[in-house]
């Protein structure tokens, strides 16, 4: 049976790591006192906070800021409606309210006419709308992993784990492995990781998954509660040699060509492949300090063609 692969730990921390739980062996620890199905899932996602991913509501919580606006709006409109009113009354302190909050404060209006109440209204509303729309646009903006919602739903699938799929009204919220994309659309992140490139996901998913299976479980075995942890500053540092290496291959490369081979086409060839591997390069490995060496390398590269003296070599 295969083992899961996922980020754990301090989701704040630069050392985070990625949990590779083995669904073979469970403890005596901490972890046997949480029976299967939503206890056990619960602490499956407490120990890979990473994982974590639950529903924002977006509709319900939309439908929620409409009806503030709604109320916003019917509170302004009789606000309005009572200044107008109140600025062509002939009594003078009603009609210096519209120029003078003192006046105003004391309107003889009851309270759904006057307009000092209305005005206490509107500000509380407002500060309820605003907060709400505040958070609205924070959790639109929050995005989610496609590859931790692929390890809840190996949870969910797994009898060792969860005890099969959950049987509640939430049941489908994550999808399942039959239908790993039909899970709920407005699925967030609690602990999102820093943005990575293509080549990092994939490193960290599959690779990782493939390298524990062969390689790392005769390694490394596991710790408390039949965890086996590996750091996450280390897989991103390889995913950045990598990257680092792949690309200083392809500026030399086409450096080599360049100086080696005088036949225009050759070098005009050589440019246009260079160019479309660093766009790729740049796309996969989503990383500043890469794209920094990037340009670096980049740049030499231009600096040597200015500076070529035609010998044909480097």
């Amino acid at each position: 049976m295969s083992r899961l692969a996922t980020p754990l730990a301090d989701p704040g921390s630069t050392s985070a790591q990625a949990l590779v739980t083995n669904p073979d062996i469970r403890s005596t620890g901490f972890s046997d006192r949480h029976v299967k199905g939503i206890p056990y899932f619960a602490y499956l996602m407490s120990m890979a906070p990473r994982t974590i991913h639950v529903r924002r509501f977006a509709t319900v919580s939309l439908r929620i800021l409409l009806l503030l606006q709604y109320e916003l709006q019917d509170l302004e409109n009789r606000l309005l409606e009572a200044e107008n009113r109140d600025s062509r009354d002939c009594d003078e302190d009603i009609y210096l309210s519209v120029r003078n909050f003192a006046k105003l404060k004391e309107s003889p209006h009851p309270d759904e006419k006057n307009p000092y109440k209305l005005l206490l209204l509107l500000k509380e509303k407002q500060k309820e709308y605003e907060e709400a729309l505040v958070r609205f646009r924070v959790l639109s903006i929050t995005g989610r992993d496609e590859y931790q919602i692929r390890e809840i739903q190996r949870w969910l699938d797994q009898p060792e784990y969860c005890d099969q799929l959950l049987t509640g009204t939430d049941e489908g919220i994550w999808g399942s492995v039959e239908e790993p994309n039909n899970y709920v659309g407005d699925l967030i992140q609690v602990f999102p990781a820093k943005p990575g490139g293509p080549f990092a996901d994939w490193f960290k998913g599959w690779l990782i998954r493939y390298l524990d299976r062969s390689i790392f479980r005769h390694i490394k075995g596991p710790d408390s509660d039949s965890l086996v942890t590996y750091n996450i500053g280390y897989l991103d540092f390889f995913v950045s040699a990598i990257g680092f290496f792949v690309t200083c291959s392809l500026v030399y490369s086409a450096i080599y060509i360049l100086y080696t081979y005088k036949s225009i086409g050759v070098r005009f060839l050589a440019v246009c492949l260079f160019g479309a591997s660093a766009t790729v390069c740049t796309a996969i490995f989503a990383n500043e300090r890469l794209f920094i060496a990037l340009v670096t390398l980049a740049a030499v590269l231009v600096a040597l063609l200015v500076n070529n003296d035609g010998k044909g070599h480097l």
